[in-house]
């Protein structure tokens, strides 16, 4: 099936299959169209979740409180969403006078598009739906942001928009540049049907809106040895990631990974002075089992770099576990967290302050062109501990896939992939199974990752099935 007859039969069939759309109208008299995909059958959804796919259909671009400004930073072009409510400017006088900044925004949404021409950076924009739905799946400590599926008037964007971007930095400059010509001539793109809808009149790509700051060498590493193999590697010399090379039990295995990274001067500094504690370890060590994983199946080709944390406030109250982002100090790096105090209502309950991980940026996977970084540095096959759930889902996810299940069948009717790439999705789910499978049938795969048990000092490795877990 082609691409653009699967689009049509996704946006017909929206209703039948669980989803939900909802138009809006352009100014050219195109209707533009949101998706919130159906849900992925096992997945859990929070409600959160579901206010946030409604109120990304809501957005009508046109309206009088909406500015849209070129993104001019990082490497793909993007349009980010704006509200003008109490600026007291119109979106023409926001767009002219704001636009230029790249802080200070009401943002409501991120748009960004599919763009994979020579001279511009990987950018594939189903990679970020697979990425939001698939965290659900696996139910992920790991924070994924919520996305829909957009399309927008090529003619309108391209007048409130790209023409207007100027971007900085070579790949920014190039991908704006060629999005332009595109939007002016559709067939100067290809593959055309992956940025275009079949009538060539709207672009397509994704709503999302991430937050977080980004982290220093603690968790991207030192990117030692440059892009590619090199940053790769350096990603596994983490203390979270040494913990997880470690054969030994927990306990042993974060004092190991802790003690092997502060040999490095630079992993020394951006760990500070501040003892990182066990909650936080358990944390980062399973968060980094599901970005590796979904890393893994996706082809991701440029996470290095791209991973944030949200601080955030662990404490107990009557018996029961509660957490609350810190709000005031939320840009402080990890080498300068002892400046980060508990909020007043929670300073007697002793919290603990935890980085919690997030990735907003997953535009570089879904495609077979892409290099799985994960992949060929043999992420997975180093791994010694993880979560019994995680494994569990995996191994559901691997059987489904292999014999064309719900979930199969959801993919193949959800998503506007070629079977080229929904078959790079099984294969890679199919390998990462087969790998954690052995590691497990060797008996070096301890199950021992649960930060919420552990938080409330439960820390014994639970026995499980290899193959019938």
């Amino acid at each position: 099936m082609s691409l653009s007859i699967l689009l049509v039969a996704v946006l017909s069939l929206a209703e039948a299959q669980g989803a939900r759309t909802q138009t809006h109208l352009s100014p050219n008299g195109i209707q533009e169209t949101c998706v919130a995909l159906a849900q992925m059958p096992g997945a859990i959804y929070s409600e959160k979740d579901l206010e946030q796919e409604n109120f990304f259909c809501s957005i009508h671009l046109y309206s009088p409180g909406v500015a849209q400004c070129p993104k001019f930073w990082s490497t793909s072009p993007g349009t980010i969403v704006v509200s003008t409510e109490g600026t007291g400017l119109t979106p023409e006088q926001y767009e002219a006078s704001r636009c230029n900044k790249k802080d200070g925004h009401e943002k409501l949404a991120k748009f960004k598009s599919t763009m994979n021409a020579s001279g511009t950076s990987a950018t594939f924009s189903p990679s970020s739906l697979l990425y939001y739905h698939f965290s659900r799946y696996f139910n992920s400590d790991l924070k994924v942001p919520v996305s829909v599926y957009r399309t927008i008037d090529k003619d309108a964007h391209y007048d409130r928009v790209t023409s207007k971007a100027k971007g900085k930095g070579a790949m920014n400059i190039q991908a704006w540049k060629v999005l332009g010509a595109a939007e002016k001539n559709p067939s100067t793109y290809r593959p055309i049907d992956e940025l275009f809808t079949p009538d060539r009149r709207q672009i397509f790509g994704i709503f999302l809106r991430d937050k977080g700051e980004r982290y220093g060498a603690e968790l991207n590493g030192t990117r030692a040895g440059g892009w590619g193999d090199g940053q790769n590697k350096s990603f596994q010399l983490t203390p979270g990631f040494l913990a997880l090379r470690s054969e030994s039990p927990l306990e042993s295995a974060i004092a190991e990974g802790l003690a092997s990274a502060v040999r490095d001067p630079k992993m020394k500094e951006a760990l500070g002075s501040t003892p990182v504690s066990h909650q936080q370890m358990v944390f980062w060590m399973k968060e980094l089992t599901e970005i590796t994983l979904l890393d893994y199946i996706f082809s991701q080709q440029d996470r290095v770099g791209n991973i944030d944390y949200i601080w955030t406030w662990y404490y107990f109250e009557d018996g029961r576990l509660k957490s609350k982002e810190e709000k005031q100090k939320k840009d402080l790096p990890r080498n300068k967290m002892a400046q980060i105090q508990p909020p007043e209502k929670i300073a007697g309950l002793n919290p603990i302050l935890i980085q919690r991980s997030t990735i907003g940026d997953n535009d570089a996977g879904g495609k077979v062109e892409y290099t799985n970084f994960t992949k060929r540095t043999q992420m997975l096959e180093k791994i010694r501990h993880y979560n019994p759930e995680t494994y569990r889902r995996l191994l559901k996810l691997n059987q489904d896939l292999s014999t064309n299940g719900p979930i199969s069948i959801w993919l193949k009717e959800a998503f506007t992939l070629t079977e080229k790439q929904l078959k790079q999705i099984q294969v890679n789910t199919e390998a990462a199974t087969r790998i954690l499978q052995e590691t497990c049938k060797a008996g070096k795969l301890r199950f021992d990752l649960d930060p919420v048990a552990n938080m409330f000092g439960r820390r014994a490795a639970e026995n499980v099935n290899c193959l019938n877990p």
